[in-house]
């Protein structure tokens, strides 16, 4: 995350999210490496398509690594209204980037996975209850795969 308070800024309109990355206007502070924040989780947990300039950080490729996890737009980009009317023009790839998004939140990215990590580190057993979470999601992520999703 990055640090001092600079967040990524968010405007969400018809499940659509816009993000800027923590600091673009400073790279010299940056060293040309971008940080992303919990925005990025929230909008694809959210089924929002995500729109923004990539983060120059390894760890975002690792994280967000499937196809339209994230429409490329560089910072301070002047057509944004034609990227959204190309994405208009296609429905079926609105709804397939909503759904993989949603998924891939639910299997990957949930606390429940983060404490499971820190619980292994630790060699401290899980209690009941994460395996129950875990299945949960995994349910959850099963019926939105199978869902009717709007574009």
């Amino acid at each position: 995350m990055s640090t001092g308070s600079c967040w990524p800024t968010w405007r969400c309109e018809a499940g659509i999210s816009s993000l800027t990355q923590a600091r673009s206007i400073s790279p010299e502070e940056t060293d040309k490496t971008s940080e992303f924040g919990c925005r990025y989780f929230e909008g694809a947990a959210a089924g929002t398509i995500v729109i923004g300039e990539r983060p120059r950080n390894a760890e975002f490729d690792r994280i967000f690594h499937w196809r339209d996890a994230l429409i490329g737009l560089p910072f301070g980009a002047g057509n944004i209204a034609e990227v959204m009317y190309q994405l208009d023009k296609q429905p079926e790839r609105q709804a397939a980037a909503r759904r993989k998004n949603m998924v891939e939140m639910l299997l990957h990215h949930d606390w429940a996975y983060r404490w499971e990590h820190v619980l292994n580190l630790a060699k401290i057993p899980a209690a009941p209850g994460l395996a129950k979470r875990k299945e949960k999601l995994r349910e959850l992520a099963d019926m939105v795969s199978r869902a009717p999703i709007e574009p």
